[in-house]
């Protein structure tokens, strides 16, 4: 009776282990961001120059702004589409401020033809989905169908880095483009509605998360002494447990998005 017992409680601490990775990770095999954390080349389409253009331009725009335009290129989708992989990579890597949700995504996959440009909430009234679609059809997409990764990402790269510096209100020259970095205090507008939700789902992943360790924990130090526990400590001070929610190196602030932005293929 007592193994029964104890086989039916190690199945639960299984069972919820299961579950947080799960509500961590999801089901993709998402990548861990590079050192630059501002360039990931998967598929080696970029050069020196224009990666470290990228990541030099990114160090000073997030000094400024906390902004943070990150250029990511994949070997493969994992047969999703461009939309869901560009988004739950955004939240994975926690682009941009988690106060301003600042950040930018600019992902391709060239095995695919396929790019995307995913906007943080916090930029949608700057780079609106017309925007964002305006650089991909004039600054991206002719670039791309000539092979020219290089070209069509830098030039998309600058698009998006003049956007944030007009809504930052930095080295512009023209004062009718000059937004105002103060916004009104509407709880009930589109915005607040949409980063009060993400926020919401951020809360309850988190607290799932908490009572599943208090769950393990109790159950561990009641039932086997905190034989389990010490175990997987153990196993994680020696580089175990490499698991796709891990995250970030902290090169992220937070981020987060909803969706915004503009995709396309050549």
């Amino acid at each position: 009776m007592k193994n029964k017992i104890k086989f039916s409680l190690i199945w639960i601490i299984v069972l919820i282990c299961i579950t947080n990775s799960y509500v961590i990770a999801d089901d993709l095999n998402l990548p861990q961001p590079s050192r630059e954390f501002y360039v990931y080349d998967e598929a080696n389409i970029l050069d020196e120059t224009v990666e470290n253009y990228i990541v030099e331009t990114n160090e000073s725009l997030h000094s400024k702004t906390g902004a943070q335009i990150v250029v990511a290129t994949v070997n493969s989708l994992q047969n999703r589409s461009i939309e869901e992989y560009a988004n739950r990579l955004f939240r994975y890597w926690e682009i941009g401020s988690k106060e301003k949700n600042n950040g930018i995504l600019f992902l391709i996959a060239p095995t695919e033809n396929k790019m995307r440009i995913e906007i943080g909430y916090g930029l949608e009234g700057a780079i609106p989905d017309g925007k964002a679609g305006e650089i991909r059809d004039k600054m991206i997409i002719p670039y791309f169908k000539k092979g020219n990764y290089n070209k069509g990402t830098l030039e998309g790269f600058k698009a998006l880095v003049k956007e944030v510096k007009i809504e930052y209100n930095i080295d512009s020259n023209s004062n009718e483009h000059k937004r105002f970095i103060f916004e009104p205090n509407n709880e009930h507008s589109p915005q607040k509605s949409k980063e009060g939700i993400a926020n919401l789902f951020d809360s309850v992943k988190k607290i799932i998360i908490i009572i599943g360790i208090i769950i393990f924990l109790i159950i561990d130090f009641t039932f086997f002494d905190g034989f389990l526990t010490f175990t997987f400590i153990r196993i994680a001070s020696r580089g175990g447990f490499n698991f796709n929610g891990g995250g970030n190196d902290n090169h992220g602030g937070g981020g987060s998005s909803g969706g915004g932005g503009a995709s396309g293929g050549w």
